[in-house]
């Protein structure tokens, strides 16, 4: 991973020409403490250009949404709630995506942090759709606590691949058209942000 420390692309230091290059400007204030989370030590040049609607999603998924998640749970897959969130990695607040407790909706159960993804693919991994999907396309999921079952669509579903430095990945599915476009928009800014940091990276060390 690249040097974490403060640098003069930390949001506190950005002037507002450098926040417009990357589409931001002062009111965004949560969204710029998100993304300048990730590779601070990253010229403002060297970024991918924030869009609208990109800004739009990242703010309506602090919020949270419902998603249906494969863990190791013995009612996986389980839906429960995922989130945008700053959390602690290491010695800093890092952007990541938090997965909550299905039973109690106020306890973190783990999370990803979005420095890790290096890609994202539609539908279930192999192991996921040979275990659980149905041949009409669902999966059953479970509602906690009262452990009912509903049916999933798996249309919506995102497999999230991460290094750190080993290979995993998170699959979850979206309920809903609206929120998918949001995980998408979202999820494919910060695969373009890591590309653009390792890229960076690289190029320093020759």
């Amino acid at each position: 991973m690249m040097d974490t420390s403060s640098s003069k692309t930390s949001r506190e230091n950005l002037t507002d020409e450098e926040l417009d290059k990357v589409g931001f400007t002062r009111n965004n204030v949560a969204c710029v403490a998100f993304i300048m989370s990730l590779w601070p030590t990253l010229p403002v040049s060297k970024r991918p250009k924030m869009t609208v609607p990109v800004q739009r999603a990242i703010d309506a998924l602090f919020q949270g949404t419902q998603v249906c998640v494969f863990n190791e749970s013995p009612h996986s897959p389980v839906q429960c709630l995922a989130a945008l969130r700053l959390l602690r990695n290491y010695d800093a607040d890092e952007g990541s995506i938090a997965i909550f407790n299905s039973s109690k909706p106020d306890v973190i159960d783990g999370y990803i942090p979005l420095a890790f993804l290096h890609s994202v693919s539609r539908g279930l991994e192999e192991v996921e759709k040979s275990k659980y999907e149905t041949p009409s396309g669902t999966v059953s999921s479970t509602l906690l606590p009262q452990g009912t079952k509903v049916n999933v669509e798996c249309k919506r579903a995102l497999s999230l691949h991460c290094r750190a430095p080993q290979k995993f990945y998170v699959t979850f599915i979206v309920l809903n058209d609206h929120e998918y476009h949001n995980w998408r928009r979202v999820l494919d800014y910060f695969v373009l942000l890591n590309t653009a940091a390792a890229n960076h990276s690289v190029k320093r060390q020759k």
